[in-house]
């Protein structure tokens, strides 16, 4: 099998001074985020985020609860 050159990204949790940046990133990739969806990413759920070499936002997940039941 041949090798790899991997690089692997850093994954962090984002906070409330990341929400300006992840809807800048919304806009320029055409995502249908808007400014208030982040926020209840950040306030119901956990919103995480990877930086790229530059320290510019690059790609984000989030969960949110949606009980026993559902995964």
């Amino acid at each position: 099998m041949a090798g790899t050159d991997a690089t692997a990204l850093a994954i962090r949790s984002l906070g409330v001074a990341d929400l300006d940046a992840a809807q800048r990133l919304s806009e320029e990739v055409a995502w249908n985020q808007l400014p208030w969806d982040w926020r209840i990413f950040l306030e119901m759920g956990d919103l995480f985020g990877v930086d790229g070499s530059g320290g510019a936002l690059l790609a984000t997940g989030a969960t949110l609860p949606q009980g026993r039941d559902f995964g």
